[in-house]
């Protein structure tokens, strides 16, 4: 499976949810790359396990004012501080953009892919942990609410040795 055959689907699927839901008129993407090792600066981060004929995991990473505002825009009414509904409204951010992506996935011998659950961590301290030859891409995105990233690995993209 090529690269782009992952990437694709979930900056379309990005691209749907903010000029749809989010009323995001300029949105901007950045270049595709692999994250840095270490911390990431972004404060509230959104992931989902990918299951089927490849598995993977997508972490969508906000920075906390990025977050308040597209989860402002997403319920309609202004939120100013990190509660459960703003964690409640991440993860169905997360999820919208990972199922829009999903049927997009290329899924050989027809078999389906399968989301889990979307899980909210808020903070910085944490780490996930993945196979030690996992490679992970990250796809910056710049909008009006401010910066995001999405980070994608599955299987089938292993580190070059």
């Amino acid at each position: 499976m090529k690269q782009s055959d992952l990437i694709v689907p979930f900056v379309e699927s990005v691209q749907d949810l903010c000029t749809t839901m989010l009323g995001c008129e300029d949105l901007q993407r950045g270049k595709v790359g692999v994250p840095e090792c270490g911390r990431d600066e972004s404060e509230i981060t959104g992931i989902v396990g990918i299951s089927g004929p490849d598995r993977g995991m997508v972490a969508i990473s906000f920075p906390k004012k990025t977050a308040l505002s597209m989860v402002s825009s997403f319920m309609g009414m202004e939120m100013t501080e990190m509660d459960s509904d703003v964690a409640d409204a991440l993860a169905e951010i997360v999820n919208i953009i990972s199922g829009g992506a999903k049927p997009k996935l290329p899924h050989p011998d027809e078999q389906p892919f399968e989301l889990g659950l979307p899980t909210v961590v808020n903070g910085n301290d944490y780490l996930v942990q993945s196979p030690s030859d996992s490679l992970w891409l990250e796809i910056p995105f710049t909008t009006e609410a401010g910066p995001f990233s999405i980070r994608i690995t599955f299987e089938s993209m292993k580190k070059s040795k």
